[in-house]
């Protein structure tokens, strides 16, 4: 697959979805539900692609826009620089895939997740941008750290 120069050595696994895969890590979601999914759904369920019939093609559109509500919540909420505007405009897009959720997915209940979602906001507010307090980093060391060979007896240097 062709990728944008950026994307080369920060990807989703090429076997996502399988076992083989191992855990996704929190960089490779961000990248899977802000990039990777929206174009999927855009060129299934986007303008001007063809479906059985005209409600099933409106249908699957609106679920396209109920989808994007919460794709630009989170790249407004990953932004490199906040303002008051992009932290009412993540607050909008948030509110919006909330109160719509349950008209898409009559079964999908309410989680402690979209609650704190809404903290967010606040945090924008109130810290600035996600990335002076977000955890990738720390989440991007341990993954180091635990890839680290040992040979379980710290503090020991063992030489031949």
């Amino acid at each position: 697959a062709v990728v944008p120069a950026w994307l080369k050595n920060t990807s989703v696994p090429k076997t996502f979805g399988e076992d083989s895969a191992g855990t996704i890590k929190a960089y490779e979601l961000y990248l899977l539900s802000t990039l990777y999914l929206p174009i999927a759904l855009i060129s299934v369920w986007g303008l001007d692609t063809e479906h059985l019939t005209k409600e099933i093609a409106d249908h699957k559109l609106k679920v396209l826009s109920h989808t994007m509500n919460l794709v630009a919540a989170v790249r407004l909420a990953f932004q490199v620089h906040t303002s008051k505007e992009i932290a009412d405009r993540y607050l909008e897009n948030l509110t919006t895939y909330v109160q719509d959720l349950q008209t898409f997915h009559p079964n999908a209940s309410f989680v402690p997740n979209h609650h704190m979602a809404f903290h967010i906001y606040d945090f924008l507010r109130l810290f600035g941008p996600t990335y002076s307090w977000w955890t990738f980093p720390y989440e991007r060391l341990i993954g180091n750290l635990q890839r680290t060979n040992s040979n379980h007896h710290f503090g020991k240097c063992f030489s031949r």
